[in-house]
């Protein structure tokens, strides 16, 4: 007979196993939810065909997920991570490097995803259209701005105040997700990049004049 202690430890692996194979069974469902937008766009994520592409139940993916809704901001937000996620672990010595760093993630990962700018592309009409949608999105937009910001404030070697830094994150992030967005109905690649450096030379001309100011 197991004492209390033993039996207490047991249950603990026991909630334990059972909390790592739900953590699992959400992944899956995310993963899978991504795949079904990229291949058949917003129209064709519904419960039948995420449960039927995920192997899961109904009442899996209802257990994980209150609604459909709540599915397509965690897809939004895992594809958003991966793009952008190498970028909080970099430490350049300034905003030139800095931009460097979102240039090759820009042209060298994201513009060439097909999936992932297709699942930006689908969403596109939540993040201009629906209120609820925008509010999730914003949090974890300032949320990640603000940490990426205190990070870079440790690294950059050059002068530039907090509010500033935050500013051209800010900045740097919109216009990176709406250049996604539209990059679909572009004729070219090129045509990103051009638009690109204009952006890019507008900041640090900005950055350049504001440091003139300050001095």
């Amino acid at each position: 007979m197991k004492s209390p202690a033993e039996s207490n430890e047991s249950n603990k692996g026991g909630l334990s196993r059972r909390a790592a194979a739900g953590a699992q069974t959400k992944n899956k469902i995310i993963e899978s939810a991504c795949l079904l937008l990229a291949r058949e766009g917003l129209h064709g994520l519904n419960a039948a065909a995420l449960a039927k592409e995920a192997g899961v139940s109904k009442g899996a993916l209802y257990h994980h997920f209150p609604s459909m809704d709540e599915v397509v901001s965690s897809c939004f937000e895992k594809t958003a991570t991966d793009v952008y996620g190498e970028l909080q672990l970099l430490r350049p010595k300034n905003l030139s490097e800095y931009l460097d760093a979102v240039e090759n993630v820009l042209f060298n990962k994201l513009l060439n995803d097909k999936n992932r700018i297709r699942i930006f592309y689908e969403l596109s009409p939540k993040v201009i259209f629906e209120k609820k949608f925008q509010s999730r999105r914003r949090l974890m937009f300032d949320k990640a701005i603000k940490i990426m910001t205190k990070r870079l404030l440790n690294t950059f070697e050059e002068p530039i105040s907090e509010k500033h830094l935050e500013k051209i994150l800010s900045g740097v992030g919109a216009f990176v997700t709406g250049l996604s967005y539209q990059s679909l109905s572009m004729r070219s690649s090129e045509e990103s990049r051009e638009i690109w450096s204009w952006f890019r030379a507008t900041l640090e001309n900005d950055l350049t004049i504001s440091s003139k100011g300050s001095a």
